[in-house]
């Protein structure tokens, strides 16, 4: 979000435009290397190394202020990013209108980022058959026209929602656990580190060092 343009019901989940600006000035100013999923799919299993400093920048849910204020910052500094959207919020409108070399959409599920389960936060994908989970997951792919990623709604999951996102063939997914991938680390069950509005760019160096 912006100063001139503060959401409604802002929450820790928001970041200011400029906060994001410094932060992309920091890893470029520090040459930080962005991998693909297949390198960091490949990474994982051991097949190849990766520069110390890499970093994959993730942003959930296709929020429009992300879209907006977000991607012209990632052009600017010419950092790649992945946008996880979720498909059935206007997921093929978002894809065609805020096309860019900087970003990939990948999927948050298509209708699965609603209460309905019992593990986590109460998302829906732990709770659901498998047919409706697969439907769910393939339309999503179809959309984003990619599955190389796949964020967990909710950040929750069990081993069938696992099993699911194993079977329609995304290469690696992402969780809200907190941590760093490594070598070993399971690729559809991958930690991430949350970034929170107001944190100071010193607390952002911290994070993703080495």
């Amino acid at each position: 979000y912006t100063k001139e343009d503060v959401p409604e019901n802002i929450n820790t989940n928001y970041l200011l435009d400029t906060d994001l600006e410094d932060q992309l000035a920091y890893l470029t100013s520090q040459n930080y290397y962005f991998p693909s999923y297949k390198e960091l799919y490949a990474y994982i299993k051991g097949e190849i190394d990766l520069p110390e400093k890499s970093i994959i920048l993730t942003f959930d849910d296709g929020q429009k202020g992300f879209l907006e204020y977000g991607i012209p910052l990632l052009e600017k500094y010419q950092v790649p990013a992945t946008s996880y959207i979720i498909a059935s919020k206007n997921g093929e409108e978002k894809v065609d209108e805020y096309r860019s070399d900087y970003l990939v959409y990948e999927s948050h599920s298509h209708n699965m980022h609603r209460p309905g389960g019992n593990i986590g936060h109460g998302g829906v994908f732990t709770a659901i058959s498998e047919e409706e989970g697969m439907a769910d997951l393939k339309e999503s792919i179809k959309i984003c026209g990619s599955e190389e990623a796949f964020a967990y709604p909710f950040g929750d999951y069990n081993v069938g929602s696992r099993d699911m996102v194993e079977e329609a063939d995304y290469l690696c997914a992402v969780t809200t656990e907190y941590g760093k991938a490594r070598p070993g680390t399971d690729p559809l069950l991958l930690p991430r580190i949350r970034m929170v509005m107001g944190q100071s760019l010193e607390s952002f160096k911290d994070k993703v060092s080495p």
